[in-house]
C-alpha cells in the first residue's frame, strides 16, 4: 500500500461533518475503506477553524511511517489541510 496515496477513514465521530474538538479523544484508529484492522492511528494536536467550526487537528501515523502535514476528519474520512482541492 501506497501511504501517501490511500484514502483514509475513522469508524469514530460524525458522518456529516468534521470531528470537532468536543469529542475530546486524542487518539483515533485510521482504517483504508475496506480493512478490518486499523492501519494507523491519527494523533490529536490541537484544533483549527474549519468550516466554520473547531475541528480537530491531527498527525497520521500510517504503517509506522507519519505522513507529512496535518489532517481533519470531515465525515469520518482524513482529509490533509494543505490539499486546498478539498475546500
Amino acid at each position: 500500500m501506497n501511504v501517501l496515496r490511500a484514502i483514509y477513514y475513522s469508524r469514530f465521530g460524525p458522518t456529516d461533518g468534521p470531528m470537532l474538538m468536543d469529542y475530546a479523544w486524542t487518539n483515533v484508529a485510521v482504517f483504508v475503506d475496506s480493512d478490518v484492522s486499523p492501519v494507523g492511528v491519527a494523533e490529536g494536536r490541537g484544533w483549527t477553524q474549519y468550516r466554520g467550526e473547531k475541528a480537530m487537528l491531527f498527525r497520521l501515523v500510517v504503517g509506522g511511517v507519519e505522513l507529512p502535514g496535518l489532517w481533519v476528519c470531515d465525515g469520518r474520512q482524513f482529509f490533509d489541510l494543505s490539499d486546498t482541492a478539498h475546500e
